[in-house]
Order: structure tokens, then sequence, then C-alpha cells
């Protein structure tokens, strides 16, 4: 079970109180003196206070007439019905310039009065971008609004660049968006690719729009300077997407839950960490997105009351006390006793939620872990063995479990019969994960119909719908939807090779080419020209792994060009190759 490991960063709300205090009352408290030396909470201090003073500076407007009479006549009303108490009456002479100084004191308490309702009204009504322009006033950050958006709704995105950008007017966002219920497909899928674009504004911001899918849950997003086709690009800024409970106000507990399950913060990002903190502050979640708590030496022992190992234990009083406890609270125990080295503990929390949800996605990840930690262990083989078959139940009840899917096929390799490794080896290349190097492992996988029929499912899968499992470029990594779908292409020709349908592995690779840079399938293409008889056109696409011997070596060019090898050729034809490649590192593709 992969958990994300994130330091803890200090709450909103204590960020707001840090920011109508001075410099020298900060450094008072230690949150004060992290935000002195965090880059991070130091532009959220400076957005929260370029706020207060965007709203400080809003002139005060004029009370409507109409609204100070009835003011005035719902005052008197309340007065003549007694709800209103009235001032004791004194024989006491007051100072004429006291009335004076105590009516203006009303009329300026009016005025700021009026001037709060025109600001909340302000606020409710401006449009979008005028709230991003407040929500993200700090260079180099950026800001979704809404916050905590309902599923299915359009969202803004605005970027400030920091002083001195040099980069081009327009940014790229590409994302993995989690799915509350998973579409009706063989391939269980849970995610779905966002992108879109944002375009340079007139104040020098970023800016750009975004609908959610309906059943959308959680996400991460990623603002990138370069377009969807290049491989090596830079990373701007990340947005971690947390969908709305029924109030639209705050992030559900399933979004915030779902946001940790597939791992979609950084460790720069305390979006989630912070709405644990603010709204599920019980929640054993909240505790696996801060960093663990360093040694102090032999007294140590003297913050077992501010430990990780008195948390837990309060943690298990709590919930062993309840019988509505969540499968991620589960989740989440089991976790934080695996953080501090109590395996017994997460077997038994690990127990409890294979009892009680069986069905939970959380539930496979759970047993893998454990059996994992087994290994770490060095238990026996055979009790390792005997938890194997559970992983089968697990998955064929699971919703979820498709990112698990690989690491689970390396467990069985090592603990499972022959059978349940086949079919751990045909779920893989289901989930699109069985995808070997080149010349060798993928024409000889390939060469299995079973295969060969599961690998081109979940590729057809890709090409024609936006619904798919955790794509080729990892779990970890943001989406680029068509480097993905260049790669499907190249999976259904390497398919079609293997059926020696040639011709039609020809026309798929042409269809898996982004550019001269980005082109997945130079293997295939080269073995379909070589059965067609074509040597000059196979060349340069062997050339494309020339210099890389694990994949391509000398022997084996010349095992495959036989009498037609040519080393001078070749050589140049390698050399030609890598002044392209050289090219495209230099564009940043």
């Amino acid at each position: 079970m992969t958990m994300l490991m994130m330091s803890m960063h200090p709450s909103d709300e204590t960020l707001s109180r840090l920011a109508d205090q001075s410099e020298l009352e900060r450094m008072r408290s230690r949150a004060g003196r992290h935000v002195a030396r965090c880059e991070r909470c130091r532009n959220a201090v400076a957005a929260i206070e370029a706020l207060g003073d965007a709203a400080r500076a809003m002139p005060d407007p004029e009370l409507p007439g109409a609204l100070r009479q009835r003011i005035s006549e719902r005052i008197s009303e309340r007065r003549r019905s007694g709800s209103i108490a009235l001032p004791l009456v004194t024989t006491q002479l007051r100072d004429p310039r006291s009335a004076t100084r105590r009516h203006w004191s009303m009329r300026k308490r009016g005025a700021v009065a009026a001037a709060a309702v025109v600001i909340a009204v302000a606020v409710l009504l401006t449009p979008v971008w005028r709230r991003h322009l407040l929500a993200a006033a700090s260079p180099g950050t950026a800001a979704m609004y809404p916050p905590y958006p309902r599923p299915g709704a359009t969202v803004g995105i605005r970027f400030v660049p920091s002083p001195g950008w040099t980069g081009s007017d327009t940014l790229w966002v590409s994302g993995l968006v989690d799915l509350r219920n998973a579409p009706a497909s063989g391939h269980r899928a849970t995610t779905v690719a966002a992108a879109t674009t944002l375009v340079r504004d007139q104040d020098g911001s970023f800016r750009g729009r975004l609908v959610l899918p309906d059943a959308a849950l959680s996400g991460s997003l990623g603002i990138v300077s370069s377009p969807y086709g290049s491989i090596v690009t830079k990373w701007v800024a990340r947005l971690t997407v947390l969908t709305s409970d029924s109030s639209g106000e705050r992030p559900s507990l399933d979004a915030m839950e779902s946001a940790v399950y597939n791992v979609r913060a950084s460790t720069r990002d305390g979006t989630l960490a912070n709405a644990f903190a603010r709204w599920a502050p019980g929640h054993p979640m909240r505790w696996l997105l801060a960093g663990p708590r360093p040694t102090r030496g032999v007294f140590d022992w003297v913050r077992y009351f501010d430990s990780e190992e008195h948390r837990l234990a309060r943690l298990t009083e709590q919930l062993n006390a309840r019988h509505d406890v969540r499968p991620a609270e589960l989740a989440g125990m089991a976790a934080l006793a695996y953080r501090i080295e109590e395996p017994g503990s997460a077997a038994e929390w690990t127990e409890r939620l294979l009892r009680e949800h069986p069905d939970d996605p959380w539930a496979l990840q759970l047993r893998a872990r454990e059996i994992h930690e087994m290994e770490l262990r060095g238990a026996p083989t055979d009790s390792i063995a005997a938890l194997v078959p559970s992983l089968d139940s697990l998955y064929a009840t699971s919703r979820l479990g498709t990112q698990l899917v690989y690491q689970i096929e390396a467990i069985t390799n090592r603990y499972a019969d022959s059978v349940s490794k086949r079919r751990w080896a045909l779920r893989s290349a289901r989930a699109g994960r069985y995808f070997p190097g080149y010349f060798s492992g993928r024409a000889e996988g390939f060469s299995d119909p079973q295969f060969r029929d599961s690998a081109a499912a979940y590729a057809r899968d890709v090409l024609g719908s936006a619904a798919k499992p955790v794509p080729w470029n990892g779990p970890r990594n943001m989406p680029n939807a068509a480097l993905d779908r260049a790669r499907a292409y190249s999976t259904l020709a390497s398919v079609a090779l293997a059926r020696h349908e040639y011709r039609e592995a020809l026309a798929l690779t042409d269809s898996a080419r982004i550019s001269d840079c980005v082109w997945p399938g130079h293997d295939t293409r080269a073995l379909a020209l070589l059965a067609l008889g074509d040597t000059a056109a196979a060349i340069p696409n062997l050339a494309a792994f020339g210099r890389a011997p694990f994949a391509l070596s000398a022997d084996d060019t010349r095992r495959l060009l036989g009498r037609r090898f040519n080393p001078q050729q070749w050589q140049a034809a390698v050399d030609s190759v890598e002044r392209v490649r050289l090219a495209c590192r230099r564009q940043g593709t």
C-alpha cells in the first residue's frame, strides 16, 4: 500500500491568525517561526494580507436612505415593545463633546457595518477571475476557484508567474481526476484524464477553465510549460482537486479519502493535509500526511504523550468504541501501525477491514502490504503463500484495485502456483502493465494469443474512451493524453505484427507518431519493414536503439539484417538518430 508522506504545514486558520500579527509576535510562536523559513507558508500569509489590503482599500459606501429608514423604524419598534434595553437615565450632566463623539462613533459603526455588507455582496457577485485575483495573489502560485468545486462543475484556474517570467503566453494543464463510480467496463476504470490550457491575461497572470466529470471525487492537476506531445517539460505549479460535499463549502470526506488512496497530493501542497486538519481532525488519515517525528535522543520517551505511539493508542480506543468506522479509517490505522513498526497491530486492523468491508479497495491494498511486510521480516514461505489466494477473492469483490495489479503479479510470481501466476499476468496485461522490452520481450510476449488480446483490449479502451486506469506513465505522474494514445497505437501495432499483419502494423505505427521527437513503436515498425523486405527503410528505425545495447546490440542488428548489414551504413544511421535526439533535448521535447 502506497501511503503519502508529507510534512505538516500550519492550517489555514493559523496562517490567517499570523497574518494579523506583527513580525515580533509571529516569532514568539512555533507556527510563526515555521512561516519565517517556509516559502510556501510565507506566500500563503502574503496572499491573506493582500486580501485584507484589498478589502480595506475599498471606498466606504454611503448607507442607502431607504435602508437607514427601515433600520430606524425597526429600532423604534423594538424599543416600544421593550425588546431593547434602554440606557439608564442619570442626573449627571454630560459633556456635549462626548455626545458628539458618541454620535460620530455610531455613524462610523454604521458605515463599517454597511461596508461589511457591501464587501460580502461584492465577493458573492464578483466574477470568477476577480476571486482568483485574491485567491492567488502571490507570485509563483496557482489557485482554483471554487476551492472545493461540486462534481461536474466548471472551475477556474489562475497562475501568477514569478517576476522575470520568460516563458510563453500559453501554459498547459494536465492531470488525473478520480471517479466516484467506475464505468461498467472490464478494466475497472476509475480515473479520467483532464486537460486544458491557460492563456496570459492583461495583468500578466494565466487563466483558464476546466470542466470536472459528474462523478469526480479527487484529482491532481499539473501546470506545465510545454504542450501535451512533449516528453521533457518544466513543471510550473500543481493543484490538488477535492470536490465538495452537499454544502458546497467544504470538501467531502469521500473526496479526501480518495485523494489519499490515489496519492493526489505532493509534499509541497498542503491542501489535503489542511483539509483533514480542519474538517476531519480525528481521522487517522490526517496523521499519514505528516512526516514522522524525529528522534531526540535517550530522553525521547518523555514525548510519548505527543508521539505517534500515543496517537495510535488514543485512536484505537476511540475507534473500538464505534460501530460505524469507515473503511479508510481502518486503513489509516493499519498504515499508522506500519509507520511506528507495529506489524502485529497493522495485521489486526487489516483483518478487521477484510472482515467488515471485503469489497472496499483498501482491503486489497492492505492485504498486499501485509504480504510485503512479511517478506521484509523474513516470514516463512508457507505463511506467505497461505495469504496469496485471498488476493484473488479480494480482487473479485473489490470495486477498484487496478493500480495494484502489477505489484500483486510480482508477489504471485514468487509464491503462487502456475495457474494463479498466469491469471495475474493476464490481469496485468488487461490493466495496461504488460509491455516487455522491445525486440525480444514484446515479440515473445505477444506471441501468446491471450496476452495479445488482453493488451489489445486495454489499448482499444484508451483510444475509445477518456476513462481508463492509471496510464502507462505511472500513478504518480501526470497523464499525457497524446502520449497515451500513441502508446496505445504502438501496442496495437505490436499485436498486428505478432499476427503477421505487417502492413496493418505499419499503418498503426504511423498513427503512433506525434513528432520526430516522440514516436513510440520504432521496434515494431522496423520488424514489419524487414518482414516486407524493405531493409533501407528499416535501418533508421533500428538505429533508434543503436545506443541502447540492452534493447538492441550490434550482434542483434547483424542477426536481423544478415548479409545486408553494413557497419559504416549502420553507424551513420545511429549518428543521424543521435543528432535528432540531441536537437529534441535542446527543444525540451
